[in-house]
Protein backbone atom coordinates (compact mmCIF):
# COMPACT_ATOMS: atom_id res chain seq x y z
CA UNK A 1 0.00 0.00 0.00
CA UNK A 2 1.49 3.36 -1.00
CA UNK A 3 1.50 6.37 1.31
CA UNK A 4 -1.42 7.99 -0.53
CA UNK A 5 -3.70 5.08 0.28
CA UNK A 6 -2.59 5.26 3.91
CA UNK A 7 -3.36 8.96 4.28
CA UNK A 8 -6.72 8.40 2.55
CA UNK A 9 -7.64 5.54 4.91
CA UNK A 10 -6.65 7.60 7.96
CA UNK A 11 -8.59 10.61 6.60
CA UNK A 12 -11.69 8.48 6.06
CA UNK A 13 -11.39 6.96 9.53
CA UNK A 14 -11.49 10.45 11.01
CA UNK A 15 -14.37 11.52 8.75
CA UNK A 16 -12.33 14.36 7.29
CA UNK A 17 -13.09 15.61 3.80
CA UNK A 18 -10.37 16.21 1.24
CA UNK A 19 -11.32 19.89 1.23
CA UNK A 20 -10.57 20.14 4.96
CA UNK A 21 -7.11 18.61 4.62
CA UNK A 22 -6.29 20.58 1.49
CA UNK A 23 -7.16 23.78 3.37
CA UNK A 24 -5.07 22.75 6.40
CA UNK A 25 -2.12 21.94 4.13
CA UNK A 26 -2.54 25.14 2.12
CA UNK A 27 -2.97 23.34 -1.19
CA UNK A 28 -5.79 22.87 -3.69
CA UNK A 29 -8.23 19.98 -3.47
CA UNK A 30 -6.85 18.72 -6.78
CA UNK A 31 -3.30 18.71 -5.41
CA UNK A 32 -4.46 16.89 -2.29
CA UNK A 33 -6.39 14.34 -4.37
CA UNK A 34 -3.29 13.68 -6.48
CA UNK A 35 -1.32 13.14 -3.28
CA UNK A 36 -3.81 10.49 -2.10
CA UNK A 37 -3.80 8.84 -5.52
CA UNK A 38 -0.01 8.67 -5.53
CA UNK A 39 0.24 10.95 -8.57
CA UNK A 40 2.46 13.46 -6.75
CA UNK A 41 5.13 13.02 -4.14
CA UNK A 42 4.42 13.81 -0.52
CA UNK A 43 6.94 16.27 0.89
CA UNK A 44 8.36 15.85 4.37
CA UNK A 45 6.71 19.11 5.43
CA UNK A 46 3.28 17.94 4.29
CA UNK A 47 3.78 14.54 5.88
CA UNK A 48 4.66 16.20 9.20
CA UNK A 49 1.65 18.51 8.94
CA UNK A 50 -0.65 15.55 8.18
CA UNK A 51 0.72 13.69 11.21
CA UNK A 52 -0.06 16.74 13.34
CA UNK A 53 -3.60 17.01 11.93
CA UNK A 54 -4.19 13.27 12.43
CA UNK A 55 -2.84 13.38 15.98
CA UNK A 56 -0.01 10.95 15.34
CA UNK A 57 3.61 11.05 14.25
CA UNK A 58 5.14 10.52 10.82
CA UNK A 59 5.97 6.92 11.68
CA UNK A 60 2.31 6.32 12.56
CA UNK A 61 1.33 7.32 9.03
CA UNK A 62 4.12 5.42 7.28
CA UNK A 63 3.50 2.22 9.25
CA UNK A 64 -0.28 2.51 9.11
CA UNK A 65 -2.00 -0.77 8.26
CA UNK A 66 -5.80 -0.60 7.96
CA UNK A 67 -6.15 -4.37 8.37
CA UNK A 68 -4.78 -4.16 11.90
CA UNK A 69 -6.12 -0.72 12.78
CA UNK A 70 -9.70 -1.03 11.51
CA UNK A 71 -10.48 -4.73 11.50
CA UNK A 72 -13.47 -4.48 13.83
CA UNK A 73 -15.25 -7.44 12.22
CA UNK A 74 -12.50 -9.83 13.28
CA UNK A 75 -11.90 -8.36 16.70
CA UNK A 76 -14.76 -9.06 19.09
CA UNK A 77 -13.20 -6.90 21.80
CA UNK A 78 -13.19 -3.88 19.47
CA UNK A 79 -16.76 -4.53 18.42
CA UNK A 80 -17.84 -4.83 22.03
CA UNK A 81 -16.05 -1.57 22.84
CA UNK A 82 -17.75 0.23 19.97
CA UNK A 83 -21.15 -1.16 20.98
CA UNK A 84 -20.60 -0.12 24.60
CA UNK A 85 -19.74 3.44 23.55
CA UNK A 86 -22.77 3.54 21.26
CA UNK A 87 -25.12 2.37 24.02
CA UNK A 88 -23.60 4.80 26.53
CA UNK A 89 -24.19 7.66 24.09
CA UNK A 90 -27.70 6.40 23.43
CA UNK A 91 -28.40 6.43 27.20
CA UNK A 92 -26.96 9.93 27.51
CA UNK A 93 -29.11 11.24 24.66
CA UNK A 94 -32.19 9.65 26.23
CA UNK A 95 -31.37 11.20 29.63
CA UNK A 96 -30.83 14.64 28.07
CA UNK A 97 -34.12 14.42 26.19
CA UNK A 98 -35.96 13.60 29.44
CA UNK A 99 -34.27 16.51 31.23
CA UNK A 100 -35.15 18.81 28.33
CA UNK A 101 -38.82 17.77 28.52
CA UNK A 102 -38.81 18.27 32.31
CA UNK A 103 -37.32 21.76 31.97
CA UNK A 104 -39.76 22.77 29.23
CA UNK A 105 -42.68 21.73 31.46
CA UNK A 106 -41.34 23.80 34.36
CA UNK A 107 -40.76 26.82 32.13
CA UNK A 108 -44.34 26.57 30.85
CA UNK A 109 -45.70 26.39 34.42
CA UNK A 110 -43.56 29.36 35.48
CA UNK A 111 -44.80 31.40 32.51
CA UNK A 112 -48.41 30.58 33.44
CA UNK A 113 -47.81 31.71 37.05
CA UNK A 114 -46.21 34.95 35.91
CA UNK A 115 -49.13 35.60 33.54
CA UNK A 116 -51.66 35.03 36.38
CA UNK A 117 -49.70 37.32 38.70
CA UNK A 118 -49.59 40.06 36.07
CA UNK A 119 -53.33 39.68 35.45
CA UNK A 120 -54.01 40.09 39.20
CA UNK A 121 -51.67 43.04 39.39
CA UNK A 122 -53.43 44.88 36.57
CA UNK A 123 -56.90 44.09 37.98
CA UNK A 124 -56.06 45.83 41.23
CA UNK A 125 -54.53 48.89 39.62
CA UNK A 126 -56.50 52.08 40.06
CA UNK A 127 -57.13 54.03 36.85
Amino acid sequence: MHYGEKIRKIRESKNYKQEYLADKLGISITAYSKMENGETKLTTDKLEKLAEIYGTDVEGILKFDPSTNFNVHHSPKSAIGINAVYHENEKLVDQLQKENTFLKEHITKAEERVTKLLERLFKYEKP
